[in-house]
């Protein structure tokens, strides 16, 4: 099932490799990066391709969902479903925008979409995620797709400063309950 899922100018469809020298550029830029956690710098084609991959594998093994954003029929970024709770009934919602496309509600919209796909299609209960507490636009992202407030996880996040200072920052946890 190649499952393609559209909101206004924004789609959705299970990722390929085909998109893996979009991902890389995208990846490639600090400015989304850094909002990431575990990407490589450098992120390469290499690093795109084998990331598609290892996404193909877990759709097929029901552990992870990894959509292309495409917005006016250019790919902007990704949306997941993944790491299954007990019972693969919940799942956690990650997503990132080319820094050129932020602020358009695309993230929201993708998000949408997702949560779409997994409460209908794939039965899930509840979606989660999460968001430093310095980073309020994605926090205004899960708002804006439905999710509720469920908690802050005081200096659960650790960064360094471009002066090189350690700085701790919270966690907001958000939750969507099909019901």
């Amino acid at each position: 099932m190649k499952p393609k899922l559209k909101l206004g100018k924004v789609e959705i469809r299970k990722s390929r490799m085909s998109d893996a020298t979009a991902i890389s550029k995208i990846l490639d830029d600090d400015r989304v990066v850094n909002n990431l956690t575990d990407i490589p710098s450098p992120y390469t084609l290499r690093c795109a391709k084998k990331d598609i991959e290892n996404s193909l594998k877990y759709w097929k093994q029901k552990k992870g969902y990894a959509f292309t954003i495409i917005y006016d029929s250019v790919v902007v970024g990704q949306v997941f479903l993944e790491d299954p709770a007990r019972g693969m009934k919940a799942y956690s919602i990650g997503y990132y925008i080319a820094y050129d496309y932020w602020g358009r509600g695309i993230a929201t919209n993708a998000a949408k979409l997702a949560v779409k796909y997994g409460f209908n299609s794939l039965g899930l209960k509840k979606i989660w995620g999460d968001n430093d507490s310095d980073m309020s636009a994605s926090g205004r992202v899960m708002e804006k797709a439905g999710f509720k407030q469920e908690g802050l996880m005081k200096k659960q996040v650790y960064r360094k400063t471009s002066k090189g200072k350690e700085k701790y920052v919270d966690l907001v946890i958000w939750g969507k309950i099909n019901r």
